[in-house]
């Protein structure tokens, strides 16, 4: 399971594919590849669970509500279809049942493609984030290459759906009142419908369910599949976090080995921040006409004139409008060989003569340099601490999804049909 990534984070599980880029998620859909907010985690009251406001919260569900023991509510295990604490969204009117879907068979978004315990993983549950990140990193590319990349998600995103459905199966076996489950399962969807629902219409600019449906529909998946994600994240979350440390002690020691062993990762080079003035040679008459130019602004600037008002109203740079402000630039990154010798030789707040290049004159004023070092351990500090608690909760919750899957029976179909 080197491929996929665990992560408990605010009482919510959240996992990565290798195989999917991180933070290549569309505006309004699930960020189950996304951040999450570290301060926010469910609280109780008593013996209950009372689902807390969260705004990134992640997972995986399924199209069926599931009791207790994994059965499927509903009548005739069809699929339930009603989506009525979302007002303006009509589903399907022809429910799948359950009995029909054959594993081998072709997909669509109906098609179980795996089951955790009797709670089943449909097409939907996991299509929905490789559609998005294939459209938002190869949207023009041929549908023939799209399709191969979704065959080649496919593995990874179901994978990473059994160990979200096992921690949720797992929540539902050893839950101590089993009675409350309808309760505790209706708030937290209230709480979708509530804070998630709305964010996901401002991110995609549209003002009904119903369009955010129809969005969610053209990747493959729809609003129930993205709700029950929500709300299985939610209920996993917060009984996994009663089971496995997810706040380990990280000694002073732990990190200083950690930046040692890292160092390179703090390396900076040597940063310019800088302003200028140009004059182009292909605006002007002739070199003649652009020394003169170049010239005539420079005395402005050196009789009182601010740099940026005169970049702004006469400079033929692309950073004009900005007043000809370039921010930190480090060593070897310009491709004007001569801007970047004279910024990194020039006093700190000197005007320079005029300077040549192929392109033009340029007259440069360095604002601040920083030499190339190492941000120290002081500086770092913080970020070695949340990089060591992140590999720790990794780690121990990693042992934990292993120990339940010797434990829960798994049936993957799309494993079964590539062997």
């Amino acid at each position: 399971m080197n491929s996929i990534f665990i992560y408990l984070l605010a009482g919510s599980v959240m996992t990565f594919g290798a195989s999917l880029t991180q933070a290549q998620t569309i505006s309004g859909f699930p960020p189950r590849l996304g951040s999450s907010n570290m301060n926010n985690k469910p609280v109780t009251s008593g013996n209950q669970l009372v689902p807390i406001k969260q705004e990134n919260p992640k997972g995986s569900g399924a199209v069926f509500q599931t009791g207790p023991n994994g059965a499927l509510n509903g009548k005739d295990n069809n699929m339930q279809t009603g989506f009525a604490d979302v007002p303006g969204v009509t589903l399907d009117s022809n429910p799948i049942p359950l009995n029909v879907i054959n594993p081998g068979a072709e997909f669509s978004p109906g098609k179980m493609i795996a089951n955790v315990g009797g709670f089943p993983i449909f097409r939907a549950d996991v299509i929905g984030d490789i559609n998005q990140l294939i459209e938002s990193s190869m949207a023009t590319a041929p549908e023939s290459v799209k399709q191969q990349q979704r065959e080649l998600a496919l593995p990874f995103a179901v994978e990473r759906a059994i160990e979200q459905k096992l921690l949720y199966a797992d929540a539902i076996r050893t839950m101590p009142d089993r009675t409350k489950l309808d309760e505790i399962l209706s708030s937290i969807r209230g709480q979708f419908t509530e804070l998630r629902l709305p964010e996901m219409m401002k991110n995609l600019k549209v003002k009904t369910p119903a369009e955010v449906e129809s969005k969610l529909r053209d990747l493959g998946t729809s609003l129930r599949h993205v709700r029950d994600a929500w709300v299985d994240a939610q209920f996993a979350g917060f009984f996994v976090r009663e089971k496995v440390n997810v706040d380990p002690e990280i000694t002073h020691f732990e990190m200083l080995e950690y930046y040692n062993e890292n160092r390179k990762d703090y390396y900076f080079p040597s940063q310019v921040r800088w302003e200028q003035i140009v004059i182009r040679f292909d605006k002007q008459a002739s070199r003649q006409a652009a020394w003169d130019r170049i010239g005539e602004l420079g005395n402005e600037i050196v009789f009182g004139a601010s740099l940026a008002a005169i970049a702004k109203r006469s400079s033929e740079g692309f950073q004009a409008e900005k007043g000809g402000y370039h921010d930190w630039t480090s060593r070897g990154s310009l491709v004007n060989e001569i801007v970047e010798k004279a910024i990194f030789s020039l006093p700190v707040n000197q005007l320079s003569d005029r300077i040549e290049s192929k392109s033009g004159f340029h007259i440069i004023r360095v604002l601040e340099r920083k030499q190339e070092g190492y941000i120290s351990f002081s500086e770092a500090q913080a970020k070695i601490k949340s990089a060591i608690k992140k590999e720790k909760q990794e780690a121990v919750l990693q042992k934990y999804v292993d120990k339940l899957k010797k434990e829960i029976p798994v049936e993957n179909y799309v494993s079964s049909d590539k062997k």
